[in-house]
């Protein structure tokens, strides 16, 4: 069994990325296109991505307020 993230575009369904089983052991693996070339990720690593990325990744314009001395960021 996978699971199937999809998108509409222009009215066509597309498929973003797909979470998919190893049979030989049971690990995740997130599978998508990048340049029309198909990559294998372990879920594991995206998952840990995502973790910092909503602490870490920020607008530019927080950046700026940062580096005025916003006390407001």
């Amino acid at each position: 069994m996978s699971l199937q993230l999809s998108a509409s575009v222009e009215g066509h369904e597309h498929a973003v990325l797909t979470v998919l089983a190893d049979p030989q052991d049971e690990s995740l693996w997130v599978e998508l296109l990048a340049d029309g070339t198909q990559v294998q990720i372990p879920l594991a690593v995206l998952h840990q991505l995502l973790e910092v990325a909503a602490e870490e990744v920020h607008s530019a314009d927080w950046f700026a307020r940062q580096d005025a001395g916003d006390p407001q960021v």
